[in-house]
């Protein structure tokens, strides 16, 4: 079951690391502006940088999902909350620090271009690893 989690962290980092950059891609080239004399000078990669830290460390807070494996977060409400609530506070936080407590619809998208592909591929292996964990105590 650790590798399971160990694979699923860094599938999950992968998978959703190229959508999200794709989406941002296509974000970017939909919302620039063609009338804009500094067109070379965009701050376009801040924003693929920040994505990519930001998935990171959502990635590397994924690792309280071992303890799911432990005999005491067994139940199904403690293993929803190890593999979700340190990623989705962090989330939280790390959106109010970035938005600087404005919210506007860029910050909003690009909040969600980042954080929405992470938590479903993520969801989908919090799917499989409850579906082998349910299989190996019935047998």
């Amino acid at each position: 079951m650790k590798r399971f989690i160990f694979l699923s962290i860094f599938k999950t980092w992968l998978f959703s690391t190229f959508t999200s950059i794709i989406f941002l891609y296509l974000y970017m080239q939909s919302a620039k502006n063609p009338t804009d004399e500094y067109g070379n000078c965009d701050m376009g990669g801040l924003a693929y940088g920040l994505i990519i830290m930001w998935i990171l460390f959502l990635s590397l807070i994924s690792f309280f999902a071992l303890l799911s494996l432990n005999k005491i977060f067994q139940n199904s409400i403690l293993r929803l909350l190890c593999w979700f609530l340190f990623p989705f506070l962090f989330s939280v936080t790390f959106f109010l620090a970035v938005s600087e407590e404005t919210f506007d619809k860029e910050i909003i998208l690009i909040s969600m271009i980042s954080v929405v592909p992470w938590f479903s591929i993520w969801g989908f292996y919090y799917y499989q690893f409850n579906k082998k964990l349910f299989r190996n105590e019935n047998v």
